[in-house]
């Protein structure tokens, strides 16, 4: 994680958020649980993404409320602005309703795993993929050849687990 770097990425932006306010506001911050970068522990949001959002907001005179919701209420509620962002991969369908940073605020992997005492093959061919079955969360994208290889009936054992934050 580069969190100097998107910390100054995430001032930056919200000094935008400054200049069209003469006060300290609070904003919301829509997002599911999602472990380690959000999630709750006893009705408390944690996790290193709020942790780099609520000092970048507190830095600039801001406050940050975290609203925890399932995935797709969450892009109901940027689109119906009743929250003021989110952060997740550029969609087409989302820039319709959103504007979206030119810079990420990090850099994530997305890594495969499974039962200990297995052997888990991967080389880095989507087909590969296509022996197993996978369990994803309902509505997140995993990239665009994972998405692609799942519409194309390539990948065909995928289970949708719902996201119920």
């Amino acid at each position: 994680m580069k969190s100097p770097y998107a910390l100054i990425c995430l001032i930056t932006a919200l000094l935008w958020f400054q200049l069209n306010s003469a006060q300290a506001d609070n904003f919301t911050f829509a997002t599911s649980d999602y472990p380690p970068f959000q999630y709750l522990v006893d009705d408390q949001a944690k996790g290193f993404k709020l942790e780099i959002l609520r000092e970048a907001f507190a830095r600039t005179g801001h406050t940050l409320t975290v609203e925890f919701l399932p995935w797709s209420r969450v892009l109901k509620h940027v689109e119906k602005g009743r929250a003021d962002f989110t952060t997740g991969q550029w969609h087409k369908s989302r820039a319709e309703y959103a504007d979206y940073s030119e810079v990420a605020l990090f850099d994530t992997v997305i890594s495969l795993f499974g039962l200990k005492g297995r052997t888990l093959s991967y080389s880095g061919n989507i087909t590969e993929l296509s022996r197993y079955s996978i369990i994803t969360v309902d509505r997140f994208s995993y990239g665009a050849e994972f998405n692609q290889a799942v519409r194309d009936n390539t990948l065909k054992n995928i289970v949708s687990a719902p996201n119920t934050s």
